[in-house]
């Protein structure tokens, strides 16, 4: 099994905080830590969270950097698109797989994007409908893709965390999977007792864990 350490957008854009989490990420023995490549200038100005995102955007420079930080430390670098314009770049630096988000993984340009590039596909599905799934199975193809059971709950209630889904989505899919969780009852790497099991009988799957490497700041 194969653990990945959501970090998104909670470094703030400080450069210190990045390279602490990626610290406590290997410390942990997560194998992946996952960033976000978004830019702003796809987003409205009167976002209520523009500000926010705008602070912790990550620049060209700013992925080389933590790419060579993940290196360093012996993890490996992650991160999710947001625009299919992202991707030429993201595939310039060599990585080793790619992560589709929920939102973006029903997104035609977004596949084709990805397709065009040969690495290792990760998609959350926690807002895919069959039709989304059956139309990214044809699109990416030959691709060595993982899917993940995700709801798209944050935080999940244990009540609604429904893992019997990944069965479906390995039987319907015929793609290995994994499972991203963000429940209510977090542990520390937010790794809740559900899928701390789940984790422990993929069986070569992924367990995306969200939530904090750190104390609080």
């Amino acid at each position: 099994s194969e653990v990945i350490a959501e970090i998104s957008t909670s470094h703030g854009g400080e450069v210190s905080w990045q390279t602490r989490l990626i610290e406590k990420a290997a410390e942990a023995r997560a194998d992946w830590i996952k960033f976000q490549s978004y830019q702003v200038k796809h987003l409205s100005p009167s976002d209520e969270q523009y500000r926010w995102f705008k602070q912790a955007e990550l620049s060209d420079a700013d992925h080389e950097r933590l790419l060579k930080a993940c290196q360093k430390y012996g993890v490996k670098f992650l991160t999710t698109p947001f625009h299919h314009d992202r991707v030429p770049f993201l595939a310039s630096l060599g990585l080793e797989a790619i992560k589709i988000g929920s939102g973006e993984a029903s997104d035609r340009k977004m596949l084709e994007a990805v397709a065009k590039y040969p690495w290792r596909i990760i998609v959350s599905t926690g807002l895919m409908t069959m039709a989304d799934l059956e139309r990214m199975n044809h699109l990416l193809g030959a691709h060595r893709v993982t899917l993940l059971h995700t709801v798209s709950e944050y935080p999940t209630p244990l009540r609604n965390v429904n893992v019997g889904r990944m069965r479906w989505l390995k039987e319907h899919c015929n793609r290995p999977v994994g499972i991203a969780g963000q429940t209510v009852s977090c542990c520390p790497l937010g790794v809740d007792p559900i899928t701390r099991r789940v984790g422990a009988h993929l069986c070569g799957g992924i367990l995306c864990v969200c939530g904090s490497v750190l104390p609080a700041r």
